[in-house]
């Protein structure tokens, strides 16, 4: 019984994922956020969010190599940042 549990247990197991770091990269982006929220530049709701769950797979693949988090807003600007 105790077998069978551990076999259970280890085939569960999924690959550790890495804790976010706290850097000057990750600070810049946290500022950075805080500026645009302040002046009312992110959007909150927008169909155009649904084109960004798109990225969840390129996120979740680069996460194990760039520990940062990774955050995608829309966001009101003249031009565009991003193809």
């Amino acid at each position: 019984m105790l077998l069978a549990l551990t076999l259970s247990v280890l085939c569960g197991a999924q690959a550790p994922i890495p804790e976010p770091v706290t850097d000057q990269e990750t600070e810049l982006g946290d500022q950075m956020y805080k500026e645009l929220k302040a002046k009312g530049e992110i959007v909150a709701s927008s169909p155009l969010y649904n084109a960004l769950k798109h990225t969840d797979s390129i996120s979740r693949a680069a996460q194990s190599r760039y520990p940062h988090p990774f955050k995608f807003f829309i966001v009101h600007e003249p031009q565009p940042n991003a193809p």
